[in-house]
């Protein structure tokens, strides 16, 4: 079994499973070696036999094991969520909420169901209690970030970071993951917008007001990194400058793209466009910083 667990942790699934496999059916009444494979099926993407196994496995484990119950109820919910049957995955998680209290765990990933299913509202609802209950708890205060950016609430998102009792690292990485995602998605979109408005598909109206919404984003997205800097690590320090210069650039090209759809002048919108290009270069300079590969280009 450790051997399948090791070829697990090295991203070769599918090796794991035939070699869990085995491991089970050579010792079918063990909800160790199940459990595991369990896990294996749903890194595989098998959500069906992930929650086949899971069953298999929570007949198996003996009433004392609660530690051993609760993690394979958790896989058993997380295999039927992938699997598309969120009614009965969201049934479990509640049925644990209702039994243990305090099943943090079980509330983000019951959260993090209710996103899928569109119900927001209900989800900050679950993350905020698992705060209230644990105020220094990543998890929470990540998926919280993260729950006001994706409604394009950046300046929100800052404000989860900065309320939480979390570390001073913790709160930059999480605003680095939300700008680079973000500004990734803002880039292509606005590539997207400019090339639909060139070719006629799309109105001078809507790309207005798309764009005029990405300007409001560039500009939260910008505060955002700077209410959370690094701090001491040289190199996160030129990283986040590459990144604060990426986020200036993009508050600039989405004012020259306003400006072309005000004025008409082709002039700006090409601005535009270079300023994207130049936020994109600096961002891969700021993860080439990271990753010890950097060019040498300096940021301004």
């Amino acid at each position: 079994m450790i051997k399948g667990e090791e070829l697990l942790k090295s991203g070769d699934v599918a090796k794991a499973i035939v070699l869990l496999r085995r491991v089970v059916d050579m010792a079918p009444r063990s909800p160790a070696p199940r459990a595991a494979l369990v896990r294996a099926y749903i890194k595989g993407g098998r959500a069906a036999s992930a929650v086949d196994e899971a069953r298999s496995a929570l007949s198996l484990v003996p009433s004392s094991d609660t530690a051993g119950q609760i993690e394979l109820t958790r896989l058993l919910a997380q295999g039927l969520a992938m699997n598309g049957d969120t009614t009965a995955a969201r049934a479990i998680y509640e049925q644990i909420i209702e039994a243990r209290g305090n099943a943090s765990w079980a509330r983000l990933a019951l959260a993090d169901l209710l996103i899928t299913q569109g119900r927001l509202d209900e989800a900050e609802a679950q993350y905020r209690t698992v705060r209230k209950a644990e105020p220094t708890s990543r998890e929470a205060t990540e998926r919280l970030a993260r729950l006001r950016a994706a409604r394009g609430d950046y300046r929100g998102a800052l404000e989860e970071l900065s309320q939480a009792e979390i570390d001073g690292a913790v709160r930059y990485l999480v605003a680095r993951d939300l700008f680079v995602n973000g500004a990734n998605t803002m880039i292509a979109a606005v590539l997207r917008d400019q090339k639909a408005f060139e070719q006629s598909r799309m109105s001078r109206d809507v790309f207005f007001t798309a764009s005029d919404a990405q300007a409001r984003r560039a500009g939260e997205m910008l505060l955002m990194l700077r209410g959370a800097p690094p701090s001491g690590d040289s190199t996160l320090l030129r990283a986040y400058r590459h990144r604060m210069l990426a986020a200036s650039l993009l508050s600039q090209a989405m004012a020259s793209v306003l400006s072309y759809l005000d004025t008409g002048e082709s002039a700006a919108n090409s601005k535009a466009t270079v300023l994207l290009s130049e936020a994109k270069r600096e961002m891969e300079e700021a993860l080439a910083v990271e990753e010890g590969r950097s060019t040498g280009q300096q940021s301004s």
